[in-house]
């Protein structure tokens, strides 16, 4: 998702300026050992952020798995609004 995004922004010359640079930073040597490390973490990230979908869908169905299963009389009672005691309202009084 990172890369189509970043794709979009960079057009192929700032592609290739930020080559340069890498290079120039880190020296052709460590390339592949830094490639290596960012393809590491991002799977990691990816690994993570599917684990934290999987529970939250997962406690989701649970939740929805209890709704369904209560009796339809327990969420009346649950929700039912106290029946309060009716009072006449009183008239305004004239002031004359």
């Amino acid at each position: 998702m990172i890369q189509p995004l970043l794709a979009s922004f960079l057009a192929p010359m700032d592609w290739g300026i930020i080559l340069v640079i890498v290079i120039l930073l880190f020296g052709p040597k460590k390339l592949p050992e830094l490639a290596r490390g960012l393809g590491r973490s991002f799977g990691e990230f990816r690994k993570a952020k599917e684990d934290i979908e999987r529970e939250f869908s997962k406690a989701i169905h649970q939740e929805e798995e209890k709704a369904l299963d209560k009796p339809a009389g327990t969420v009346a009672a649950t929700t039912a609004v106290p029946a309060t005691t009716a009072t006449k309202p009183q008239e305004p009084t004239k002031t004359a």
